[in-house]
């Protein structure tokens, strides 16, 4: 999600645009308003995604250069690293955010800030999918916390053996897995590390299968229409509210969509653009601001102001939208300022 945009061969636009419609599904779903009411069925689009991502970065390494280099582990360990530094510096910004707005939400001392603030470090470090608590406002952090624990789980096998796991272990544990979560209803911290390994082991499937060169048996133009069909088919199954009763119908529609979306460049190739990159790039910071603007925007506009339910839903994603592209450019600023003081550090070292 925070890849640079000036490297425009390097991003998929119409992957970028379904980042940013599925980040705003996710927003709705969290408002309880009754729109899209299985929004939360969005995640799975993230996780394959990232799962595709991963498979294709670690195909790019070679396996005797990595152990040369260090051995499997310090590799996996600096793919993490970087990963991590992708969203760090958004993350610190909504934290702080989040931290400071409970003076006004709770209405607490000094003292209660204090003990809150340190109530919330594991949700902070981002280990909650471990048991610990979760955090107001940063509950749904939890989608970080098992991506990360699960990446670092993943890359030693993938770089080991990537294509052992990814066509033949993955598709029967994620249907396994699918089917487990589908009957649990994602309660409990466990349920989304199991949410979690599935699908980005899927992900790393659709990767494999898409390198397999399968899909170029099949007209481009077939293609496009097939992801658009599993992509509305998505979204109109995430608009009901029939809870976790879709799931494998949604994840196996995703999964088509995501493997297509990738495959097939040569179409809708005016989406690879700026704009749309931005608009990608936004999507997890969306993510990151949306529980702090609701309880923002419900105590004070909503219930102040005595607004319809598409107001208000008009309002909370506008809000959503402008909080999300501040704190953006606040991490990029952040970033650009770690780097220089590092840059220095290091100069003056030498």
């Amino acid at each position: 999600m925070a890849e640079n945009i000036k490297v425009k061969s390097k991003r998929n636009g119409k992957i970028e645009l379904m980042r940013f419609v599925f980040a705003i599904v996710i927003a709705c779903f969290h408002l309880n308003m009754g729109i899209f009411s299985s929004g939360m069925l969005a995640v799975e689009f993230f996780f394959i995604v990232t799962g595709y991502l991963l498979a294709k970065s670690l195909s790019k390494y070679n396996h005797a250069k990595s152990d040369n280099g260090g051995g499997t582990v310090e590799t996996s360990l600096n793919f993490v690293r970087k990963k991590y530094s992708s969203f760090l510096y958004y993350y610190v910004i909504i934290v702080i955010l989040t931290s400071l707005s409970w003076f006004v939400q709770f209405h607490l001392s000094i003292k209660q800030w204090m003990i809150k603030i340190f109530e919330s470090i594991p949700s902070f470090c981002l280990i909650q999918s471990f048991g610990f608590g979760k955090v107001d406002g940063l509950g749904h952090t939890w989608y970080l916390s098992s991506m990360m624990i699960v990446i670092f789980i993943l890359t030693p096998i993938l770089l080991k053996w990537p294509k052992i796991f990814s066509l033949y272990v993955a598709p029967v544990l994620s249907i396994l897995l699918i089917s487990h979560m589908q009957k649990t209803e994602f309660v409990g911290s466990l349920t989304g590390l199991i949410r979690a390994f599935a699908e980005i082991s899927l992900g790393c499937t659709c990767y494999y299968i898409v390198e397999s060169g399968i899909l170029k048996k099949l007209n481009k133009n077939l293609l496009s229409i097939i992801a658009l069909i599993c992509y509305s088919v998505s979204l109109v199954l995430m608009f009901g509210n029939r809870g976790t009763s879709m799931l494998i119908e949604t994840i196996i529609f995703l999964a088509v969509a995501v493997a297509i979306t990738f495959y097939n460049t040569e179409t809708f190739k005016f989406l690879n653009n700026k704009f749309i990159f931005f608009l990608g790039k936004l999507s997890l910071p969306i993510y990151l601001c949306q529980i702090l603007c609701k309880n923002v925007i419900r105590k004070y506009i909503y219930v102040g102001l005595n607004l319809s339910v598409y107001v208000y839903v008009v309002v909370y994603l506008l809000c959503v939208i402008v909080v999300a592209a501040v704190c953006m450019f606040a991490g990029d600023g952040l970033r650009k300022l770690c780097n220089k003081m590092l840059f220095k550090k290091s100069e003056m070292a030498a």
